[in-house]
């Protein structure tokens, strides 16, 4: 699944326990590291839309960045240390935002829906009557 919702990134990070502390910016900004300088990448600082900045993350991490590239996809820039501190972070982006995804359709066509969350599995539950 590739990460094209602004919204339902937001709503994923905001079920993972961000809400409030999810930026979200109309151009990029810069993502600073666990030094306190700006994150780089091949000689460029690393921008990103929405970002979760580090004081919200792991003790030593880095702000963590979604980039929203020319196809409207969004690219995640995580460094390889948070990667290793925190490996089923981004897999768990992935499903919060499977869920947001499943969720706002649904309801778009008359749906209610209610989400439960058991030992890391998520379930979407949907209600319509007629």
């Amino acid at each position: 699944m590739e990460i094209a919702d602004q919204t339902c990134l937001v709503d994923a990070l905001t079920a993972m326990g961000y809400g409030g502390k999810v930026e979200v910016h109309p151009a990029p900004v810069t993502l600073i590291g666990y030094d306190g300088k700006p994150r780089m990448l091949d000689n460029h600082e690393v921008r990103a839309e929405i970002v979760i900045r580090r004081e919200h993350l792991w003790s030593a991490a880095n702000d963590i960045g979604f980039a929203r590239q020319p196809d409207g996809k969004y690219v995640a820039y995580i460094s390889e240390y948070d990667r290793h501190v925190q490996p089923k972070w981004h897999e768990r982006v992935m499903q919060e935002y499977g869920v947001a995804k499943s969720t706002t359709a649904l309801r778009k066509e008359g749906w209610t829906v209610t989400v439960t969350r058991e030992k890391g599995v998520a379930k979407v539950h949907g209600i319509r009557y007629r």
